[in-house]
């Protein structure tokens, strides 16, 4: 075959794929198959999460992000290379080291609080400072995380920092059966948030195929189908289930932490921790579950409630201990928590 007859031929089907790909253009926007771009926002908020492949998860932290104006609620000022909020860390646990790991959602994260070392898990390992062994304190807190969620990251992630204690700090909304999402980011090429905005054709298949995450982002309940599928119906139970598992395998001690609730007059324990109803005959109650895997269990209203009435008096709970939503810790709730949770801790560690 000769160069030019082949060059002809090529010409050919270029043509005809040009051809073809109009006329599919034609036909979307002539049956109104793709939605209008003015129904829809294609900029990429800012945020320090990302979509995760791992439908447990749904998402995770971007390693190494950096924002020197962060909200601390999407955006902080620093996730480290591993992607956790927290100081740098080496996989490998040092020789002689104890290692904490601390599991949970916003409350361990850290949402609403602007200095990494007045996090919850920072805070702890400062009150071990001068201990023999020395202890690091693990931040695998990602805002929003049901239990399940937390334990999976535990397998998928934390395992490899071979914890020698894994703590989970418990919240009333970790018996949702699904992560939130409103702190999804999608990067892109620009050329393709182009083509979405001026190809109907593109515009659907993207949101058909979910090309480039635009149909996870368009349709959260894509999201919440693909996500809580995974999830199951009673987080709390297969989170708890596997964490006894995986302690069993891996001879990590456990703890469970049932954070309170601060209010204005004083500090309690929700209520809804005891009937997160699922299915009659099944264990919901977070307390009965951990009793069932014999996974140790505290409730944290009694301390931080001894403690308000040493330190607090004057001052309603949620302004003292909070940043004034009832739950999520200030950087005084953070201190006082982990001053009490490291004198729960103190008989379970290496002297």
């Amino acid at each position: 075959m000769s160069f030019r007859r082949l060059n002809k031929r090529l010409l050919v089907l270029f043509v005809s794929l040009v051809v073809s790909v109009l006329l599919c253009e034609v036909v979307v926007r002539a049956f109104h198959l793709a939605p209008e771009i003015r129904r829809m926002s294609v900029q990429v908020d800012k945020t320090a999460y990302k979509l995760s492949s791992n439908p447990i998860l749904a998402y995770e932290f971007k390693k190494n992000y950096r924002d020197a104006t962060p909200d601390l609620w999407q955006t902080f000022p620093y996730i480290n290379a591993q992607g956790q909020r927290d100081v740098e860390r080496a996989r490998q646990k040092p020789e002689g080291v104890y290692r904490i790991l601390m599991l949970g959602d916003s409350v361990v994260c850290g949402d609403g609080i602007l200095d990494l070392n007045d996090t919850l898990s920072r805070q702890l390992e400062m009150q071990f400072a001068g201990h023999r062994p020395p202890v690091e304190v693990l931040n695998f807190g990602v805002s929003g995380y049901c239990t399940r969620s937390e334990i999976e990251l535990l397998k998928t992630k934390g395992l490899a920092y071979a914890p020698d204690m894994v703590l989970v700090v418990f919240t009333q909304n970790d018996y949702e059966n699904h992560n939130g999402f409103n702190p999804f980011a999608f990067p892109r090429p620009p050329i393709v948030n182009a083509l979405f905005v001026h190809s109907a054709l593109v515009r659907y298949l993207s949101l058909t195929l979910n090309l480039f995450q635009f149909r996870a982002q368009m349709d959260p309940s894509y999201v919440v189908e693909w996500h809580g599928g995974a999830i199951g119906r009673n987080n709390v139970f297969a989170g708890m289930q596997l964490l006894h598992e995986l302690s069993r395998q891996h001879g990590f001690k456990t703890l469970i932490l049932l954070w309170p609730s601060f209010e204005k007059t004083g500090i309690r324990h929700p209520p809804g921790y005891e009937k997160a109803l699922v299915r009659p005959g099944e264990l919901t109650s977070v307390e009965a579950i951990c009793a069932h895997f014999h996974l140790p269990v505290r409730r944290l209203d009694t301390v931080f409630s001894r403690d308000w009435k040493k330190h607090g008096q004057g001052t309603a709970p949620h302004t003292f201990y909070t940043i004034g939503d009832s739950m999520h810790p200030s950087p005084q709730g953070t201190k006082a928590g982990a001053k009490l949770i490291k004198d729960l801790l103190h008989l379970q560690l290496p002297q």
